[in-house]
């Protein structure tokens, strides 16, 4: 289905020739077509894919700017030829490495395949605002309830820009262009994961890790030390076997969150990007970049609400209800005839902000502010399982299809009694997000608890260049200022700061 040359680079990375398979550097196959065999040891790649293979792993493994590839790779043109000639290879005068990095990424496959989707500027509707798009002055075709009870959306999607062209010496024109306002990158998630099964051993590694077992009593400090993962079925069905249990299947987590484009300055621009980790690795290996998923980045300026969060999560979600199927990827580590897979989100890792956003809780502001609890904003302080009923799957799901068809005004009433609105999130069969969601451990315990206890238990002060930071910042949003002004050097004015508003 897919094939891609990325094992081969990852192969020449760790100085393992030995592993580097012919179907690497074959042509994308079929689900039934027939992959060549592996090079056998008197076999070579040919030569031009080597001396691309050298020149990506320069650019790609050891970040070798893309300008110097105008000297490495004549230069790899002139070496391989001189040691084709001097073996007494076939001539070498149609041999050539291109010094154009991008060519040399698209013939060994590297390119991950983008979809680019024009996203509104208001609602972040994203579904049939693609690139099909032919209309002069194209506005958003959007209602922002799935039932018509709002009215059409209609913001305009593009804007123009004037660009001016030599006509003659002495003249210009000048010349209109439609781009659009606000667009999302997303990153096929099916391109990725095969390639991402492609890599040395990494099914062998995603099985021996996912098959390990713990002793009970030592510490737990992995997912899977939990005792809701293991078990779990996402069919809500006792007598299925567990989901774990199936060979192929893929357990991740989703992570969403936002931070400034403009890193400390006091301008805003929040944007946010949407991940998914591969818990099947084990933790050393979750982290590292060839093993991380970015399905897009969250356009800015402005963070979307936990509503129009549904729309560009919506790719991402299609495939993956795909995915939870089954799906067939060939080839992959364990050979050419590839491997069934499938794939199961099983928890979210966020922040508090982002979990209302992400999982269609509502805020801390609300009568029913917790996830785990059904408790209400009046009650927080009453400690007992008289006061504290947890939430359940099927109550959870039924008050989930009710806001759907209920009306604006019934939904607000829904969401006040119960805390909760619907999430995209909810479309996969297996999602439970009354045991699926986690807090991060930075927000929940290092900037949460642990901050919390040094703060008011044992009485330490925070320092001051945060506090001025904050009153500063918060200061040069009303004035719409720049960070450059800013003096972290100026003494800390407390009377003035209890004159701004509270950040």
């Amino acid at each position: 289905m897919y094939a891609s040359k990325l094992p081969s680079i990852l192969y020449w990375y760790k100085a393992d020739y030995s592993q580097l398979t012919q179907s690497t550097f074959s042509t994308p196959a079929g689900l039934n077509s027939t992959a060549q065999k592996p090079y056998s040891g008197s076999q070579k790649p040919p030569p031009k894919d080597l001396g691309m293979i050298i020149s990506a792993i320069l650019s790609l493994g050891y970040h070798i700017p893309c300008r110097a590839s105008c000297i490495i790779n004549p230069a790899l043109n002139l070496l391989i030829k001189s040691i084709i000639s001097s073996s007494g290879g076939p001539p070498t005068a149609a041999f050539h490495i291109t010094q154009d990095l991008s060519t040399i990424f698209e013939h060994l496959q590297l390119e991950s395949v983008i979809q680019n989707h024009i996203c509104c500027p208001q609602c972040f509707f994203l579904d049939a605002l693609t690139e099909s798009v032919t209309d002069d002055e194209p506005h958003c075709q959007c209602y922002n309830d799935p039932n018509n009870h709002d009215p059409l959306c209609t913001q305009s999607l593009d804007k123009f820009i004037y660009s001016f062209e030599p006509r003659t010496p002495n003249t210009t024109n000048m010349k209109q262009k439609s781009i659009p306002k606000k667009h999302l990158i997303y990153q096929q998630f099916k391109n990725w994961l095969a390639r991402f099964l492609q890599q040395a051993g990494i099914v062998e590694i995603l099985h021996q890790h996912q098959q390990s077992q713990t002793p009970e009593d030592s510490p737990k400090c992995d997912i899977w030390h939990g005792l809701v993962w293991r078990p779990f079925t996402g069919t809500k069905i006792i007598h299925d076997p567990p989901f774990m249990s199936i060979p192929g299947a893929l357990a991740l987590s989703i992570y969403v969150d936002w931070f400034n484009a403009h890193g400390k300055s006091t301008r805003l621009a929040s944007i946010g990007p949407i991940m998914l980790i591969c818990l099947n690795l084990p933790p050393s290996e979750r982290l590292e970049p060839e093993n991380v998923y970015v399905a897009g980045i969250i356009p800015g300026p402005k963070e979307p609400t936990a509503l129009q969060m549904n729309y560009l999560l919506m790719p991402l979600i299609k495939e993956l209800k795909e995915l939870w199927q089954g799906y067939h990827f060939s080839p992959t580590s364990t050979g050419p005839s590839g491997s069934f897979i499938h794939v199961s989100i099983f928890t979210a890792i966020v922040d508090v902000a982002v979990m209302h956003k992400l999982t269609g809780f509502i805020s801390h502001s609300g009568n029913h502010f917790c996830n785990f609890f059904t408790v209400h904003k009046a009650q927080f302080q009453e400690i007992g399982p008289q006061f504290h009923y947890t939430r359940s799957y099927q109550n959870h799901k039924s008050t989930i299809a009710n806001w759907l068809q209920a009306s604006p005004q019934q939904k607000q009433a829904i969401s006040s009694e119960y805390g909760v609105r619907s999430s995209i999130l909810e479309e996969p069969p297996y999602w439970d997000a009354t045991r699926m969601v986690k807090l991060d451990i930075m927000h929940n315990s290092i900037l949460g608890i642990l901050r919390d206890h040094s703060t008011f238990k044992l009485c330490i002060p925070e320092s001051k260049s945060k506090i001025y930071f904050r009153s500063r910042r918060k200061s040069n949003e009303t004035n719409n200022s720049d960070s450059n002004s800013m003096n972290f050097n100026s003494p800390l004015d407390k009377s003035t700061l209890r004159e701004r508003p509270t950040p």
